[in-house]
């Protein structure tokens, strides 16, 4: 009776840490952050994939974030008005289209906060 008391101990034990119960803390994605561009809209990325995107007139939005890897390059798409793709970050600077991130056209330079 003990044996079977100590497998049933060891088998939920394992089942709370596989389903997250063992953390409490989410990992720190290497793009979450505040940062603003040159045109003063702030965007808030965190660690769940959410965004908050904050114009200059006040008005927020509320979005969400992933980080996409093609090749050698990698970059975040940032959804806004139900567009996935609505907003690419790589290397500080932000591109509204795949086209002007891949040949670097028109980029809008972001500063990070700390």
């Amino acid at each position: 009776m003990k044996r079977l008391l100590k497998a049933l101990l060891v088998i939920c034990t394992l089942v709370l840490f596989s389903c997250g119960g063992g953390s409490s803390s989410s990992p720190k994605h290497p793009y979450a952050g505040t940062f603003t561009t040159q045109d003063s809209i702030k965007f808030e990325l965190k660690n769940d994939s959410t965004a908050l995107i904050s114009f200059p007139n006040g008005k927020t939005y509320d979005s969400t974030w992933k980080i996409v890897k093609n090749d050698d390059q990698e970059w975040v798409n940032i959804e806004f008005l139900g567009n996935q793709e609505y907003f690419y970050l790589q290397e500080n600077n932000i591109y509204h289209s795949r086209r002007d991130m891949d040949h670097k056209h028109l980029p809008n330079k972001v500063t990070y906060q700390d």
